[in-house]
Formats: C-alpha cells, structure tokens, sequence
C-alpha cells in the first residue's frame, strides 16, 4: 500500500534529504551519514551549527548572526546574505516546527534568504497539538513572541566593513576609497583588502526605511499625495481597520470610514493605489499588523530612493555610502535582498595567477 503513495525517486529523495537537514542542524554535536543506494551523499563530523550548515548547503558563503532575549525567552540564529531560495528551519524548544504567521514576520524581514532560527519559550507558551504529525505548532501568546523574533532579527550582525572602516578611520584618518560607479548602478568601493560592490538603490532604501520607521513611530509619516479611491470592505473589516486607524493613518494613509466601505482621501507619494488597497486587504486580516506595516513601509522607502541608473557624483556616493553604514542593518534592504557583494584582493590574485 504505501507504494501506491510514493512519489518518484527525485521527489522522495528531496524529502529524505529535508529531513535529515533539519535534524542534522540542530543536532550539530553529533555525527550524521546519508547514504543514497549505496553512494555517500553526507558525512558530517560534529560541529559549531555555523560550519554545519554551510557543509549542508555548500551555496552559503557568508551567514549573519542575530540574537535576542527578553522576558519571555530568547531566539538567535543565522541569516544568509548570499543564498536566497526561499528556505528556512525554525526550531521551538529543539523542535523542528512550522507555523505560518511566524514565517510571514521573517520573511517580511528577511526576503527569500535562508535562515534558521531557534526559539526558547516557556513549555506553557506552545501548543504542538495544531497538526497531528505536531510540526505545526500555535504560540498562547502570539504578539510576545513575534515581538521577539523581529527584534532578534533586528539585531543582525553588522558587515565587517563597519568595523574595519571604524578601525581604519583612526588609525589613518581617513575612509573607505570610493573607486567608482559600474553601469550607474552599484558603487565600487575598496576598504582593508576587499572590494565591495554595493548597489545605490538597495543601500538608499535602506537608509530610507529606517528614517521612515523613526518617523512611524513618532510623529507619523507625512510623505502624501491626494486621492480618492474606495476600498470595500465586509462588517469585521471595517471592525479591524477602526482598531487599527491610528497605525494605518501613521503610515501616511488617511481615509473616512463609510458603513461599508473606507475611503482613501490621501497616501504616500511613489505608491500605487492597487498597493494600498493590498496593504488596507492584508493588515485588516493579519495576525501580526506590524509586519504587513514595515513591508508597507519598505514600499514607501523604495519609491523615495535613488534609482538604479542614475549617475551619482563622488561627493554623493560617499555621502550615501556613510548613511548607510550608519544604519542599524545595513546588510539586507527592508525585502530581504543583500545590498553588497564583496571580493577579496586575494581571491583576485588568485584568478589571475599571482598566487
């Protein structure tokens, strides 16, 4: 019988190996061997999680820590700024688990890229009984821990450019060199033995979305162009958006609530209104608003942001380049994607055969 429900050799294969992954990452003091038919496919030694997941996912070159903890527990992991194929193992307690809200947040913070996360919660706060195989799991108390994980991702681990520029600048006195612009799109920069390539959109956007959060979370954001569409919107809609009036209009958007349906009277410059409507749809029947808020927001930064294509003089691109490195994460812009590439002069050498 269960034959008749096998799938072919290649699907069966990429279950077995998910399998073993998510297991041999958590467990990465102990030794793991997958064999296919005969044929080694895996032979891992114990190991820091680190070096364990890069031997899974020989793609990864370069994984960012994050952390954090507070009252309820704490959540660290690793974040990859270099492979992005939609993958990532969150864990509860040493369990490997899934829960959909809680991938949402992360992918809101974190894109594509591949993560893995480790969350240490009270046995009380987790409910494993959602699914009956118990991988998918509930939170008792949902906003606390998702509060969490977004702060832990928050606190990324800065690129070593940060540290090296900051050693340099008092050392010498001087900053990173600002080689030149490559197809008026990424900024060419040397600093300590590597070269970056740093793309002017994705780094602009990133000093935007944070100016924009700081601004959300006073006095509100004020970029706004008029309109006037109407979104309708059912009896429990109208409901949620009345509860959530103060963050939405904080967000630049303003609007009259009509018996059933809102209007839109204004919303941020550079936005769509079919976007709008989507963020209206979206939070209204969120879990957890605030990420559909930053992802919103991320949207606002994005429009206001130099462009790919435009010609930045060296005053400018230094400039840009120092706001950014200012930033709190200046690794990833506000959908996940990295905002450098770097290669060593080494490496360089290497290709060229001076080494």
């Amino acid at each position: 019988m269960r034959e008749r429900f096998l799938k072919s050799e290649r699907t069966e294969l990429k279950h077995i190996t998910e399998v073993f992954a998510r297991y041999a990452i958590y467990h990465a003091d102990v030794s793991f061997r997958l064999s296919v038919d005969g044929r080694v496919q895996y032979v891992l030694t114990p190991d820091s999680v680190e070096n364990r997941i890069k031997k899974i996912f020989p793609q990864i070159k370069e994984l960012l820590y994050f952390e954090n903890e507070d009252r309820i527990g704490r959540c660290y992991g690793y974040l990859s700024s270099d492979y992005a194929a939609g993958k990532g193992y969150i864990y509860v307690n040493g369990r490997p688990v899934k829960n959909k809200s809680l991938l949402r947040l992360i992918r809101s913070k974190a894109g594509n890229n591949f993560f893995v996360i480790f969350l240490e919660l009270p046995p009380y706060f987790v409910d494993h009984n959602a699914h009956p195989a118990k991988i998918e799991v509930k939170f008792r108390k949902e906003n606390p821990v998702y509060q969490l994980v977004k702060k832990s991702l928050e606190n990324l681990q800065k690129p070593s450019i940060t540290f090296q520029i900051s050693q340099k600048s008092r050392k010498y006195g001087s900053e990173f060199k600002v080689l030149g612009q490559i197809e008026s799109t990424f900024i060419v920069v040397y600093c300590c033995g590597d070269i970056y390539f740093i793309d002017q959109h994705i780094a602009s956007e990133r000093i935007n979305y944070e100016l924009l959060r700081r601004k959300f979370k006073d006095e509100g954001i004020s970029l706004s162009g008029r309109s006037n569409i109407r979104i309708k919107l059912d009896r429990y809609q109208i409901e949620r958006v009345s509860q959530l009036r103060e963050y939405i209009e904080k967000t630049g958007i303003r609007f009259d609530i009509k018996k059933d349906s809102i209007l839109i009277k204004e919303l941020p410059v550079n936005i769509k209104e079919n976007r709008v409507k989507d963020f209206i749809l979206s939070i209204v029947e969120s879990d957890f608003p605030e990420a559909e808020i930053d992802s919103f927001i991320g949207d606002i930064a994005c429009g206001i942001s130099v462009e790919a294509g435009e010609i930045l003089d060296s005053e400018e691109a230094q400039k840009l380049l120092q706001l950014w490195i200012e930033t709190d994460s200046p690794n990833l812009c506000p959908h996940g994607r990295p905002i450098y590439y770097k290669i060593s002069i080494d490496e360089i050498k290497k290709k060229v055969g001076r080494k």
